[in-house]
């Protein structure tokens, strides 16, 4: 994703995306670092999302990092959508065609 300058409670609004290697089963991890010009790029935290989370219905809601410091309080918002494509490739069906 793109950096967010001086700030801290970014905003990412990720456009959607799809993951092109991801199979049902696999997990969706999110790490979150602070880019630094001069120094090392710090890890600020990870937050892991399990299939049966988010596939087939998708998820919306906030995720705690782990990681993320002793003490510190930190999470990421997250929004996953499954297409119809992929729930029928998983269902072993044929996908729907794309639209006109």
């Amino acid at each position: 994703t793109t950096t967010i300058q001086n700030s801290l409670d970014p905003v990412w609004n990720h456009p959607e995306q799809a993951i092109t290697d991801w199979e049902v089963g696999d997990d969706l991890v999110f790490e979150v670092w602070d880019k630094d010009p001069v120094k090392k790029d710090d890890f600020l935290g990870r937050a892991e999302l399990k299939c049966e989370a988010f596939f087939p219905n998708g998820f919306d809601g906030r995720l705690q990092l782990a990681e993320a410091g002793q003490g510190i309080n930190a999470g990421l918002k997250v929004s996953v959508r499954v297409s119809a494509t992929t729930q029928a490739v998983a269902a072993g069906q044929q996908p729907p065609p794309p639209p006109p």
